[in-house]
């Protein structure tokens, strides 16, 4: 996953699952990027300035099929998160 400053287009910052592992569902806002690794690894990254920083992580027990994340606050202490499970 890359990082790509808008003012210079250029590489800001890259992060890349552990292992070589696959990111298989992505979603983002302007302040978070929330991933699924190997189908069922939930990885939360902050974006900062030029900075992608894992925040947090959950190995889930089911494979993801959708994700949708959204800032509930102007400045993102409370976050909205919706998934989906292949699995009925």
């Amino acid at each position: 996953m890359r990082l790509v400053s808008c003012a210079t287009n250029t590489l800001a910052a890259q992060w890349a699952p552990p292992g070589g592992a696959t990111i298989s569902v992505v979603a983002a806002n302007g302040i978070q990027v929330l991933t699924v690794v190997g189908g069922s690894h939930l990885v939360l990254l902050s974006v900062g300035q030029g900075v992608l920083e894992e925040v947090r992580s959950v190995q889930l027990g089911f494979e993801v099929s959708c994700l949708d994340i959204h800032p509930l606050q102007q400045q993102g202490v409370g976050v909205g998160v919706v998934g989906g499970a292949w699995s009925v």
